[in-house]
């Protein structure tokens, strides 16, 4: 059966350029975080070349260019699968190292049919029991546009990260954090990736799941944006409502709101970068953009089981509503279809081979107009438009802004 599947995959492969495979993509994850590697393996620190190799392959996957940027990756013992998660019917890009492992970097999962504006971060799934497999089942059920799952033990590196923070998670003293905790060192492929989706995918939402051992003093919850700031626009307080709703019994704090301090992720690198520090791996942030939630969660309420991710997906879709229009075509089709001039005043047009149909939305999601032709578009109202452009082989989505 093995060996079936070693030729069935090699023939997609060489069809393709890169691997297709299909079945419940939790299921796919969850197998790689049960068989994490042994305590004799170490994470291997990526050079500076290795993560401009990885950020020109993720860069061709936006350009479209899959077999190209799986060639890319495999430079560093990486590889790209298509795949189909025959649950929700829906497609992912994984990006996983072969099977032979040797970095053990991690796992990540890209959705260009996304229809929420988040990313969901798992640093530690198997120290923070639980949340990688946690994370995963709130990735599927929300249509979330990336899934970042760590690839070994926060614990598991030669040596300590060179950036600020200590903790005793590792040992019974207060030490540096290790190179291989993704969440505390700068020379990642997992910060990489986090700041450059951020940058492609303009500032979405990235959630971080972290647990941790509750004392009597604690709330169940610990919410925090990675500073001590509040943002111009602040998701917290809404995102907590959703959270107690789920349970008359949970507790909660927010940092910047309640002037807790305990577990707020002042040292977390994403956070970090993410707010806008120049040196993450050093500083703590001087300012708050409002894109990234640190979670922590005790046990029992929230990470035990599915009935806790229940109560954690529930809260994400209420506080962050699907967005159907939401481009299930984020990869960048510039060469594909032209919307020319953009932003506009009024007046513009699109280009693009066989299109048989042009629909355009307003900012309510209602259906304005039906076009048949590609001649010059009329729009008389300033605002932000949605149009969905159907050729003879795919759909296009665009956001057109009118002034």
């Amino acid at each position: 059966m093995a060996s079936f599947l070693r030729i069935t995959l090699f023939l997609i492969i060489s069809q393709f350029g890169f691997a297709q495979i299909q079945g419940d993509i939790r299921v796919y994850i969850n197998n790689k975080i049960a068989n994490f590697p042994s305590e004799d393996e170490f994470f291997n620190v990526p050079s500076e070349n290795d993560l401009l190799i990885w950020e020109q392959g993720i860069n061709e996957i936006f350009e479209d260019k899959i077999a190209l940027a799986n060639n890319t990756l495999n430079q560093l013992n990486y590889q790209i699968i298509r795949y189909k998660d025959t649950v929700f019917q829906k497609e992912y890009f994984v990006i996983e190292e072969f099977e032979s492992q040797n970095k053990y970097w991690g796992t990540f999962i890209l959705n260009f049919n996304a229809c929420r504006r988040l990313i969901i971060q798992c640093p530690h799934p198997k120290h923070d029991t639980n949340t990688g497999s946690q994370g995963i089942y709130c990735f599927q059920k929300l249509n979330a546009l990336a899934y970042f799952v760590s690839g070994i033990h926060r614990c598991q590196g030669h040596d300590f990260s060179p950036c600020s923070g200590t903790t005793k998670t590792c040992s019974t003293e207060s030490n540096p954090f290790k190179d291989s905790d993704n969440a505390h060192t700068s020379q990642s492929v997992f910060q990489r990736l986090t700041t450059i989706l951020n940058d492609k995918w303009n500032q979405p939402t990235f959630i971080q799941l972290h647990g941790f051992g509750k004392k009597e003093s604690d709330p169940y919850l610990i919410l925090s944006n990675g500073t001590k700031f509040t943002p111009e626009d602040d998701i917290l307080p809404l995102f907590q409502e959703n959270l107690l709703n789920q349970d008359s019994l949970l507790t909660s704090k927010i940092a910047h709101l309640d002037d807790w301090n305990r577990l707020i992720g002042r040292t977390n690198v994403q956070g970090r970068a993410l707010n806008a520090t120049e040196n993450p791996c050093l500083d703590y942030a001087t300012s708050v953009e409002g894109n990234f939630i640190h979670l922590e969660q005790e046990r029992t309420k929230m990470r035990k089981d599915s009935v806790g991710w229940n109560k954690l997906y529930n809260a994400l879709s209420q506080t962050f509503k699907c967005d159907p229009f939401l481009s299930n075509s984020t990869i960048q089709d510039n060469n594909i279809i032209l919307v020319t001039p953009n932003p506009n005043y009024g007046i513009f047009t699109i280009d693009g081979i066989d299109i048989n149909l042009i629909i355009i939305y307003n900012s309510f999601g209602q259906k304005i107009k039906t076009i048949h032709s590609q001649n010059e578009i009329y729009l008389p109202k300033s605002g932000i438009y949605y149009i969905k452009i159907i050729t003879s082989i795919e759909k296009y989505y665009k956001t057109v802004v009118v002034l």
